[in-house]
């Protein structure tokens, strides 16, 4: 049987994570702009459909692919957002915090409350879908690729938009399916 694990953790762990964050928010949402809607951004999904919707009506002749990465949080490296939030000074101070969670096996249960069982497995590596700090840390770490494929497109004429790990390739079709 596949499983998706969704591991929340606890109210104290959310408490704890909100407020560690929360200076540094807006610092990851202009970090992954422009082409990432997922962050904070105010009305992000319905920006990123406005965006998509506007570019392929001014483009008639451009195409989009659609991505959605499967299992994205789950399989988001753990080094890959430690080593983007060391590179940022403005976002070093959560590498700590990071680092504490990340290199530990976090325990697992299955079910809820006083029938939870402890799973055969630990969580070794990807985000805590669910937790409080999985969706920044998810955009920190995709970050960088989002950037280096905008670049790309954008210099032959194409962009990249993003909503988490949907992602959204337009362009004119020689642009986003190169030979």
């Amino acid at each position: 049987m596949d499983c998706r694990p969704v591991c929340k953790g606890g109210s104290l762990r959310k408490v704890i994570t909100k407020t560690i964050y929360a200076p540094f928010t807006d610092k990851i949402r202009e970090k992954c702009e422009p082409c990432q809607f997922g962050m904070g951004t105010k009305g992000g999904g319905g920006q990123l459909i406005m965006a998509i919707t506007l570019l392929l009506e001014a483009n008639p002749d451009w195409v989009l692919i659609a991505l959605d990465i499967v299992n994205a949080f789950n399989e988001m490296m753990r080094q890959r957002v430690l080593d983007a939030l060391w590179e940022d000074p403005n976002l070093r101070p959560l590498w700590y915090y990071n680092f504490k969670m990340k290199v530990i096996k976090g325990f697992v249960g299955l079910g809820y409350g006083p029938t939870m069982t402890k799973a055969p497995f630990f969580t070794e590596e990807g985000e805590h879908q669910g937790a409080t700090e999985a969706m920044s840390n998810f955009n920190i770490g995709i970050d960088k690729a989002n950037q280096l494929t905008l670049a790309s497109l954008k210099e032959k004429g194409g962009c990249l938009l993003a909503g988490a790990d949907d992602t959204y390739l337009l362009g004119p079709p020689s642009v986003v399916f190169p030979e």
